[in-house]
């Protein structure tokens, strides 16, 4: 199944349209609401406190807003019940603490889970994976020291060592199937456009 989620920062509205089209589920993570409503999408679960929503709502899962986890973290709970991707729009904007928690909560299901706004595409990957992107560049960022090769791209590496601190793979440019091997590690994957 594919699921949608729609969270309370900035969305784009002919963009959510499209990934409403794309999912098989959307569930609406508080302020979220409000992002489907002006686009006249009635999702299929609604969570929260009701701490960011303007609209009177009924959530089915209605949390305390002092609580030990945010909307988002109990809208991906129940997503990855049963799906077998997540795309996360509306958690980019905004608030950069939670922000960084929504790129967090990346590597806390083994399922894919993609944020994506209107500039960008985030998401995680654990070793070898290749991509077709129309977005013009494309970063990776290691959390851990990885031994990194790229192909198909303007700066390719072979077995090169990228510490976390270091931005060797910032800004780069695919040049059609762009091919990344490493054998340990995490990088969080960033296709990106100007504004």
């Amino acid at each position: 199944m594919k699921t949608l989620i729609i969270a309370a920062s900035k969305v784009d509205q002919d963009q959510l349209r499209r990934l409403v089209a794309w999912a098989d589920r959307t569930i609406a993570s508080d302020g979220g609401y409000d992002h489907a409503q002006a686009i006249g999408h009635r999702p299929d679960i609604v969570v929260g406190d009701q701490d960011s929503v303007q609209a009177t709502i009924e959530p089915e899962e209605l949390y305390p807003q002092e609580k030990d986890f945010t909307d988002l973290e109990a809208a991906l709970a129940i997503a990855a019940k049963d799906s077998d991707e997540i795309i996360i729009v509306g958690a980019t904007g905004g608030r950069q603490d939670h922000f960084l928690n929504a790129i967090m909560q990346l590597f806390s299901y083994a399922i894919p889970i993609r944020l994506i706004d209107d500039q960008n595409e985030i998401w995680v990957e654990t070793g070898a994976f290749s991509f077709w992107s129309d977005y013009p560049y494309f970063s990776l960022i290691p959390l851990d020291p990885v031994t990194l090769s790229i192909r198909g791209a303007k700066y390719e590496l072979t077995d090169r060592l990228v510490e976390p601190n270091k931005s060797l793979t910032i800004s780069n440019e695919p040049r059609g199937r762009v091919e990344v091997s490493f054998r340990q590690g995490r990088v969080i994957v960033v296709l990106s456009r100007d504004a």
